[in-house]
């Protein structure tokens, strides 16, 4: 059985259960090899499929992160200016008046 008449067999017994699957595709030995190797390789597939998502996801959470990061110390800087300004103007206030 070459890989598009299995791939065919599969889709056509998509909405069956695993157990299901093997007994229709398992008749002999070695379709029941074929068949489970195909689902053994159907599974990574969706592993892989998975974790890169997942990958893309933590990527764009990282990058929120790092710039969520740079806003705050722009925040703090902005505010630590802000202050010296104060206190700049405090001490010039407090200087006698001729």
């Amino acid at each position: 059985m070459d890989d598009d008449e299995f791939v065919k067999m599969y889709e056509a017994y998509e909405r069956e259960s695993i157990k299901e699957f093997i007994e229709h595709g398992g008749a002999t030995k070695a379709e029941l090899q074929d068949a489970i190797s195909f689902l053994i390789h159907r599974r990574e597939l969706l592993r892989d499929c998975a974790l890169e998502e997942l990958e893309h996801e933590s990527e764009q959470l990282i990058a929120k992160l790092s710039d969520t990061k740079r806003r705050v110390l722009l925040e703090e800087l902005e505010c630590f200016r802000d202050i010296l300004k104060l206190h700049r103007q405090l001490m010039s206030d407090d200087e006698p008046r001729d």
